[in-house]
């Protein structure tokens, strides 16, 4: 079992360079040591979640289908992802939403904010839940990206059910 992390960090202060690793740790061994799957560095985050996961999905489906060997012996052992680990932003990134403090980006229910004193305020009665198949119907539009309203995102795709269902882990 593998637990992935995915998050972006400013390099230096005098600089807008950020680097945005996806990492890796083996869940069941006790000093899993995390160890790099991939990196993007640029001037901003990756512009495409598409673009930045192409080849961690492909692999990962390779695995899934395939399984790893390992140990000297060179076992075939079943390959699974099981968690993602993203701090708010970098989920809002990898689930291509609204960020979370925009006026339609509750995470977790369909609630319009409104814009009090420069910031987005919800109310407290909570609105209809955010679910597995309103996200994947997009019954909510205005909580996705541009780019994602009318095309699947690239774990959005049916042979890619396994990063679908982690993602609602987030």
């Amino acid at each position: 079992m593998l637990d992935i992390g995915i998050d972006g960090l400013k390099l230096f202060k005098s600089s807008n360079r950020v680097l945005w690793p996806i990492l890796g740790a083996i869940s069941n061994l006790p000093n899993g040591t995390p160890f790099l799957i991939a990196c993007f560095s640029g001037f901003k985050k990756p512009d495409n979640i598409n673009s930045f996961t192409a080849n961690f999905c492909a692999e990962v489906r390779l695995l899934k289908e395939n399984g790893i060997k390992v140990g000297q012996n060179q076992s075939l052992k079943k390959f699974n992802v099981r968690l993602f680990s993203c701090d708010t932003p970098a989920g809002d990134f990898v689930t291509s939403v609204i960020s979370h403090n925009g006026k339609h980006g509750c995470p977790k229910c369909c609630q319009e904010g409104t814009y009090k004193y420069r910031s987005v305020c919800f109310s407290k009665q909570v609105g209809l839940p955010r679910t597995d198949l309103t996200y994947a119907l997009r019954t909510s539009p205005s909580h996705h990206l541009d780019d994602f309203k009318t095309k699947k995102a690239l774990w959005r795709s049916p042979d890619s059910e396994w990063f679908h269902n982690l993602l609602w882990t987030l």
